[in-house]
């Protein structure tokens, strides 16, 4: 038999280095203040991106985006994305990052900064609704899993759908896992005629 893999969830991965001013910025980062989220802490800072030391990783990133725009929805107009909001988190031996999606954004990305080989993310398939037959399978894939994990090696970058339900477990890093989430929005284009939107 054969199977059309219809309607699939894009996930970009790139990778990015930092320069030794960046690593030295990130050091620096951990001194500063931070919020408590359900299994681990993030900067109070939400628009770390527009700090000057980071001037260049914010162009590179965006252009990460953009590559992952223009391969997967491939637009028809003038659309570019942007970064809105921008932070750290950091997850230590223990903790992890509850199951979440990001509203009000079209793409999000994570970026590692520091992990170790043990690190991972895990998404959850959109395809699989609740309250359907659930058949234990014989060896899992990409149709039939209910999540997928994906390992983030450190000056990793993953781009994906914003709605996409993700989570990281409890970490056993002996080291603090550190990782620059951001959204993104667009601006230009978007349709014509009666679907016409610019942004």
């Amino acid at each position: 038999m054969e199977i059309h893999n219809l309607f699939p969830t894009a996930i970009g991965n790139s990778i990015r280095y930092l320069t030794n001013e960046e690593k030295y910025f990130f050091d620096k980062l951990r001194e500063e203040p931070t919020t408590q989220n359900a299994g681990n802490t993030f900067t109070k800072d939400r628009y770390i991106l527009n700090r000057p030391e980071l001037k260049n990783l914010k162009i590179d990133l965006t252009d990460i985006v953009n590559n992952y725009l223009q391969k997967v929805i491939q637009p028809a107009f003038d659309v570019k994305p942007y970064i809105t909001i921008s932070w750290v988190n950091y997850t230590e031996e223990g903790q992890w990052h509850h199951d979440h999606c990001h509203p009000n954004s079209v793409f999000s990305g994570v970026y590692y900064i520091d992990t170790d080989e043990t690190d991972k993310i895990t998404f959850t398939n959109p395809n699989i609704l609740p309250y359907t037959l659930d058949i234990h399978p014989n060896e899992y894939n990409h149709w039939n899993s209910k999540t997928w994990w994906l390992s983030t090696p450190k000056d990793n970058v993953f781009i994906f759908p914003s709605s996409l339900v993700h989570k990281v477990e409890a970490t056993t890093n002996k080291n603090t896992r550190v990782s620059l989430s951001f959204n993104t929005f667009l601006k230009g284009q978007i349709h014509e005629k009666l679907s016409e939107l610019n942004l």
